[in-house]
């Protein structure tokens, strides 16, 4: 295999290396701190829209902030593995496909990642021995469409 691809000829995995990956991520740094702070600011407004009065205080925020950071992480990593990095066979497997299946494989993947990712942080960060009812319904699919909102 050409050497530009960031594949080795022993490696017939769909994945890229991982030295193409590091390149990948190194170029696009800029967009990550964005990500980053756009995720400490939605953490931030998060706890201040959905706490009451009493509940607002620095070690929520702090969670919060570390919650959104976190998921934004995430949500990168799948994005480099999904579409970012170029030469990988996982994107010429996905750009084969038509555009509607390719963006529905996309979503679903991002979707998992996001919910196991923000549950996983919630059992983390707030020490809860299982997660309520109320916030299963109620607030993860909010925090999840916040994610998959281009408005943060």
């Amino acid at each position: 295999m050409p050497a530009h691809t960031g594949m080795t000829s022993l490696d017939n995995s769909a994945w890229p290396s991982l030295a193409s990956v590091v390149r990948y991520c190194r170029r696009h740094l800029a967009f990550l701190a964005e990500l980053v702070i756009a995720a400490v600011a939605a953490g931030i407004a998060y706890r201040y829209l959905v706490d009451l009065l009493e509940e607002r205080e620095p070690l929520n925020y702090l969670r919060s902030c570390l919650h959104a950071t976190g998921v934004a992480i995430a949500g990168w990593a799948v994005h480099v593995s999904l579409a970012g990095t170029p030469h990988s066979r996982l994107r010429a497997m996905l750009r084969r496909l038509p555009q509607a299946a390719e963006l529905a494989v996309k979503v679903l993947v991002m979707t998992v990642v996001l919910t196991i990712v923000t549950v996983g942080f919630q059992l983390l960060l707030y020490l809860v021995p299982f997660l309520s009812e109320r916030w299963v319904v109620h607030k993860l699919p909010w925090i999840l469409s916040l994610f998959f909102s281009d408005r943060w």
